[in-house]
């Protein structure tokens, strides 16, 4: 699914406005970057597409789709740019579809949690006997992703003593959680995570200021 042109009525500083947007060829991933001065309304557009499809804008906006039926059910995710990365530990998270996704205050808290789930799941599946094995496999497939964003910071274990914590490894050796990270660490793993908690497939993603806190290396 992805969003081929947007007419603007009227809506804040929009006005009689159309955008139409780049469609992705072959069935690959196409991005669209919104960029502009401050004031400019990027934040603003985002929200649109989000409240459009709560259907809170039908009279002012007006928005073409393309849907491929022939794929896994679709999904609306916006991050937006305001996360606090509060912590607050998270015992469950809600696996049901929905459409609508707004990725909210307690990502870290739910990012944790994933991640621990993501271990014992593949250690799990795993086929080796020995059990250090697995979780060393297991780790290393969740740090994979991230192996070229030159992250000084990398999952290291579950803290068996803490409920299977994930715990992570710095530059300096030390142990962390998730909540002892770096801005731009909590930024790049609570974003990345999340959607790695959704399995996003023919679907649109909306992420409003992805370069705050982030390092050159880490926004590409």
């Amino acid at each position: 699914m992805y969003i081929k042109s947007i007419h603007i009525k009227e809506f804040r500083i929009f006005k009689d406005l159309d955008i139409n947007f780049q469609p992705p060829e072959n069935g690959e991933n196409v991005i669209n970057v919104i960029a502009g001065v401050n004031g400019c309304g990027k934040t603003t557009l985002l929200e649109i597409f989000f409240q459009y499809f709560k259907g809170d804008l039908s009279d002012s906006v007006q928005i073409k789709t393309d849907i491929n039926k022939k794929n896994e059910n679709p999904r609306l995710i916006f991050i937006p740019a305001n996360l606090t990365f509060k912590y607050k530990p998270t015992s469950q998270l809600n696996t049901n579809y929905q459409f609508l996704n707004l990725i909210d205050e307690n990502i870290l808290g739910k990012t944790e949690t994933y991640i621990r789930e993501y271990i014992l799941s593949i250690e799990r599946e795993s086929h080796l006997a020995n059990p250090e094995e697995r979780t060393n496999l297991a780790i290393s497939q969740f740090n994979k992703p991230f192996r070229n964003t030159k992250l000084l910071t990398t999952l290291h274990d579950l803290d068996k003593n803490r409920f299977n914590r994930p715990v992570f490894k710095n530059i300096k050796g030390d142990l962390v959680t998730i909540d002892q990270l770096s801005d731009g660490e909590k930024q790049l793993y609570g974003r990345v995570v999340a959607l790695m908690m959704l399995e996003p497939r023919n679907s649109m993603i909306l992420i409003d200021e992805p370069e705050t806190s982030l390092h050159p290396a880490w926004q590409q």
